[in-house]
């Protein structure tokens, strides 16, 4: 039905019709055809017929069809609750469950699942979140609510590629301290120049000598060891 392809449902009965648009989709979308006009043409002509279509129990489990749901995930959210709607996208094609972490951080920042959902597709819980808000307002929020609930993975390999120190900070304001310190030893793993202890030192005050010791018990490297000392010392 090449109208439909195109977005056009004019006269079409739904969702009656929705098995023989089901068909059209699969066979679209292995054939390597793109499925965003035809999805936005249908959440217009009908948002619950098209949910059902795209992460309904017979839904086309198919990298085209999440690509299609994913643009028009506003609309599909009033039918279904974000943290099922992004799940089930995940589920139907785990290979493009990336995009769909990052669609669902960019719309839902803070929202409670979202420790769960990223233990399930990230296989760095947190990661792919915290890459998405990091130049948001949320994102010091964003970094508690891994630390808090005990999921450091995305935090440590956030900080070990870059601005770990603001994750410290982030994480230390929010009174996380013992993961504050796991970052900022990552961070120095990572490379021992950068300014860990002088971070503290603004956060806490010049008088590190529990929470610098606390610091060197995450420091498994006795040269950064070594440097982390000199450093408290001059601090």
């Amino acid at each position: 039905m090449k109208p439909w392809l195109t977005g056009d449902f004019s006269g079409v009965v739904l969702p009656e019709e929705l098995p023989r648009i089901r068909d059209v989709v699969f066979a679209a979308a292995h054939r390597g055809q793109e499925l965003v006009l035809l999805v936005r043409g249908l959440v217009e002509a009908d948002p619950k017929a098209c949910a059902e279509l795209l992460v309904g129990p017979r839904a086309v489990a198919h990298r085209s069809a999440v690509k299609a749901a994913l643009d028009v995930a506003p609309l599909l959210e009033a039918e279904v609750a974000p943290s099922g709607l992004y799940g089930r996208l995940a589920d139907l094609d785990p290979s493009h469950a990336e995009s769909v972490l990052a669609v669902a951080a960019r719309r839902h920042p803070v929202a409670g699942w979202w420790v769960h959902f990223s233990q399930r597709w990230d296989p760095y819980p947190g990661l792919i979140h915290l890459q998405q808000v990091v130049d948001s307002p949320h994102f010091s929020r964003v970094c508690a609510l891994y630390a808090s609930a005990g999921v450091m993975e995305g935090l440590l390999e956030f900080s070990r590629a870059s601005q770990g120190v603001r994750v410290l900070a982030a994480l230390y304001r929010a009174g996380c301290i013992d993961p504050a310190l796991s970052v900022g030893a990552a961070v120095l793993k990572a490379d021992v120049e950068q300014p860990v202890v002088e971070a503290l030192a603004a956060l806490h005050g010049p008088d590190l000598s529990f929470l610098g010791q606390q610091l060197l018990t995450k420091v498994e490297d006795p040269g950064i060891r070594e440097h982390v000392q000199v450093v408290l010392k001059g601090a």
